[in-house]
Order: structure tokens, then C-alpha cells, then sequence
């Protein structure tokens, strides 16, 4: 093997088994003494090979938007646990990058990073590193900008420079400055827990939670939660009455269907075109039966389904996965009365990213505005099935607690929904379990599938319509 310079000039020539003393070294491995480094940068800048406690590396950062902004930022190498004893620095740019000069280490304590202020010695942060190669690169999501002791989602560094807890995780639910961005999320878009700086126009994140948080605040539940005056009375006799005290009064929720033929105020349904209802595959509404539809001025549209098509992988009980099922009307919907639940497009992850502890509605068999954490909009479980979710119970939130209740047998087929641009977007509808906050096969992983269903029923026709996210501002890698 040899190593050159950029001139082509021979700096070294090392030969597979040379023997040094009594190593028989190999060169062609890369890194002998296992410290990081490769041998040949060692060599050829003077540290040993064959020593882990001796090893050289030039350190950059990229750009990285959790700390751009940080004013009088500074980067240090140190043995020390905080800024003391730095022996090398650079300043840190305003987008978060910097760039060491060349390094050499020689001693066997242990590497670390330093952030910290210049003008007043504020220590942001302090994490070992180890080097990964002689040109070593940093980047948001590098080891030493991720430890996480709480598994809360945000950083050590992160949680301490803006005064959280990094032993405990309740801080991640949290929203210390009001701005509908629980500070989980404020990590995610890189903005400030403590400063009410979030853009819900601009920020999904801040959109969605601020759709349902800022209309349940200071309603009461019992009034605030039913779609529909005297529901299962009313319903009987094909009676619909919006409720004007909802506190999803305002948003156009016409998509789900309140009745039907087969199963009155059971086996759900939720328009996903003018023409497609989709239902969970163990709980549908089957052919030539009547399904029902209720504008936001009450007046109630019919349809029979005419036919229906489950998922070709479905399998019942005990596994009930994937449960879908999509039913065809016997005709559209008039769509200046009836909206249909539009999904997540494919990029959803570049403005939510998982959807964790976003507010979502989750219907049930009374036709309820119940509200909950989503866990996710699609995730894979322990059994191999792509699912979303919401969370047991609303951690945190006592305003949300307000507004849960378990799924519980007959709810299944009802839907879980984001709000975004006030608009409903369908993750889900419930497969169950009882007792849980509500599980069932992923809208987002099976939109392909779905849409093959609906092609398969009309060929040529109806798709499922994607929200656009895109004027929303993409978060931070």
C-alpha cells in the first residue's frame, strides 16, 4: 500500500504483515489502533498507528440549525466536562458550522466538544467524541449533538441551554411560551421553547396543534363533544341536527357518515372520494345497503353502497391487518354539500415528521369529538403490521384529558384525523384494541393500495387527494 501527497509524492510504502517489534502489522485494515483514525494520516502527521492514546483529526461541522443564531458561539476540544481547559477553538458560524485546524491528541483521557459563549463562558454544550476518520464531519444528527438520557426526543445540550430537564421526559409535552409547539416540536422545527416565536400559518407542526388546542380551550366537554343533537333518537328516525356547541363545529367534517342501513350508528365510514367510502375490512357496511351523509346545514344525502372491495392481504381474526375496505356509491356526492377526508402526501415527514403528540380527533360509534395524542401516522409493530395510532390517554394536557376516551367495542371503522389548514386528514380508521386510545392499518404506508381498490371498482376514476403541505416551511434535517 503506499500513501501519497497531492503532488504524487511517496510519503510512505507499508506492506500487508510487516513486521514492527513484535506486531506483525496490517496496514490495508485502516486503523490498527482502533483510536478513529486512519493509520496512514497517522503516520504521515506524526502520531502512532499503533497508539490509541495518540491520534490527529481535522473536526468541521455543517451547517446545522440547532444552534445557528446562538450569538458569541464558540467550539472547543477539551478533557474537561465543561469549557475549562480548551487547548484548540473556532467560532462558530451564524448557520451553525465550524472548522478546527488541525489536532494532535496525546494522552488517554477522554476527547470532548465544547460550545460555549464567549461572553460570558456559558457551557451549551459538552459531549465526548470520538473521532470518526482524520477528516472528521459533524452533523446535526452526529452522536455528539443527539445523546438524549430521557429518550424524550431532544437533546441533553438542547434541554439544559434552553433551561429544561434532561432527566425527565414530562418537558417534551410541554408548551412553556403558548405558541402551539410543544417543546418536542420546537426542537423539531429548531425554535425556542421559552420565546412565542412559532408561525401557525407557516408551521405545520404549530397549525395542526393550535386547530384543535385553541378550540377546546375552555369548552366544556359534555356540551362540546357530540357532532349531533340527540344523536341515536334523532338518527332513528333519519333525523341530523348538527351540534352548534361542537368544538369542531367549524371544521367541515361532512366526509364521515353518521348512519347507515346495515349497522345504524356502528361500522363507520369515511368519504375518501365523491364516490369511495372507506371502512375497516372486519366492521364494513356490505353491498345494497344505505349509507348516510349530512351537510353542515343538516340536510341529509343518501347513497346505497353498490359494491365493495377489501384488501386482497386481509386477514380476519385474531390478526384483522391490513384492515381496509372500500365501498363504491351508487352515485357522487353532491360536493357543494359533502366533503370527502383528503391523506398525507409521501414528503408528510419534512413538515410533521412522526406526527408524535400532534392533537387528533378521534371519532366514535356516538359520533364524539374526542380528542388525542397521536403515537403515529405510521409506524410498524412488534407483529409486522403498519399501522397509525393514537396514545393511551393525552399525557400532560389535562385540556386534552378533558376531551379522551378509551376506543371501545363498536367504535371500529370510525377515523382518526389531523387538522390541518383546518382541513380533516384521515391516518386511520380503528381496528381497536378495546380499552387503548385506538390502533389501525396506516392510511399513509397503504394509499397505493387503496387507490388500486378504488381504480378496481371504477376503473379510471376516483383517486385519493393529497393535502398540500407545501406552503408550510419544511423542518430542519
Amino acid at each position: 500500500m503506499k500513501s501519497v501527497d497531492k503532488k504524487g509524492g511517496v510519503i510512505f510504502t507499508a506492506f500487508k504483515d510487516l513486521n514492527i517489534g513484535p506486531f506483525v502489522a496490517d496496514f490495508t485494515v485502516g486503523d490498527f489502533d482502533g483510536d478513529g483514525v486512519e493509520d496512514d494520516a497517522e503516520l504521515l502527521h506524526g502520531t502512532s498507528p499503533f497508539d490509541p492514546a495518540e491520534f490527529c483529526l481535522t473536526l468541521t461541522a455543517v451547517p446545522n440549525p440547532y444552534i445557528a443564531g446562538i450569538p458569541h458561539l464558540a467550539a472547543g476540544l477539551t478533557f474537561a466536562t465543561n469549557a475549562s481547559g480548551v487547548f484548540v477553538s473556532c467560532p462558530v458560524g451564524a448557520d451553525g458550522s465550524f472548522a478546527f485546524p488541525h489536532t494532535e491528541v496525546r494522552t488517554n483521557a477522554q476527547l470532548r466538544l465544547a460550545l460555549y459563549r464567549t461572553n460570558d463562558s456559558g457551557v451549551v454544550l459538552s459531549a465526548p467524541l470520538k473521532p470518526a476518520g482524520y477528516h472528521t464531519v459533524l452533523t446535526p444528527s452526529s452522536p455528539v449533538f443527539t445523546e438524549d438520557t430521557d429518550r424524550d426526543g431532544m437533546p441533553d445540550w438542547w434541554e439544559v441551554f434552553h433551561g429544561l430537564n434532561p432527566f425527565s421526559d414530562v418537558d417534551a409535552y410541554l408548551d412553556p411560551d403558548g405558541d402551539f409547539l410543544i417543546s418536542r416540536h420546537e426542537y423539531w422545527s429548531a425554535t425556542n421553547p421559552n420565546v412565542p416565536d412559532a408561525d401557525i400559518a407557516g408551521n405545520a407542526l404549530a397549525n395542526a396543534t393550535h386547530a384543535v388546542d385553541s378550540r377546546i380551550a375552555g369548552k366544556t366537554p359534555s356540551v362540546a363533544l357530540p357532532l349531533f343533537q340527540n344523536y341515536i333518537a334523532n338518527g332513528n328516525a333519519g333525523i341530523f341536527i348538527r351540534n352548534p356547541n361542537c368544538w369542531a363545529a367549524d371544521i367541515d367534517l361532512t366526509c364521515v357518515s353518521p348512519w347507515n342501513s346495515h349497522g345504524k350508528n356502528q361500522r363507520a365510514g369515511t368519504l375518501i372520494s365523491p364516490r369511495h367510502v372507506l371502512f375497516a375490512a372486519h366492521f364494513p357496511v356490505y353491498k345494497n345497503y344505505t349509507i348516510t351523509f349530512v351537510d353542515t346545514n343538516n340536510a341529509v344525502i343518501t347513497r346505497t353502497v353498490t359494491e365493495i372491495r377489501t384488501h386482497a392481504d386481509y386477514v380476519g381474526d385474531p390478526v384483522y391487518y391490513p384492515d381496509l375496505t372500500v365501498g363504491l356509491l351508487n352515485a357522487d356526492v353532491p360536493t357543494n354539500q359533502i366533503s370527502y377526508a383528503k391523506v398525507l402526501p409521501d414528503n408528510y415527514a419534512d413538515y410533521i415528521k412522526t406526527g408524535q403528540f400532534l392533537p387528533c380527533i378521534r371519532l366514535d360509534q356516538e359520533k364524539k369529538a374526542l380528542v388525542g395524542n397521536v403515537s403515529s401516522v405510521l409506524s410498524t409493530n412488534y407483529e409486522g403490521k403498519v399501522q397509525a395510532s393514537a396514545l393511551l390517554g393525552t399525557a400532560y394536557n389535562p385540556q386534552r384529558q378533558l376531551f379522551y376516551e378509551h376506543v371501545v367495542n363498536g367504535d371500529s371503522g370510525n377515523p382518526m384525523f389531523l387538522v390541518i389548514k383546518n382541513q380533516p386528514v384521515l391516518l386511520t380508521v380503528w381496528t381497536g384494541p378495546p380499552n387503548s386510545g385506538g390502533t389501525g392499518t396506516s392510511v399513509t404506508a397503504f394509499k397505493d393500495d387503496i387507490n388500486a381498490m378504488m381504480n378496481d371498482l371504477s376503473p379510471g376514476g376516483y383517486q385519493l387527494e393529497e393535502i398540500d403541505l407545501s406552503g408550510f416551511d419544511t423542518l430542519p434535517k
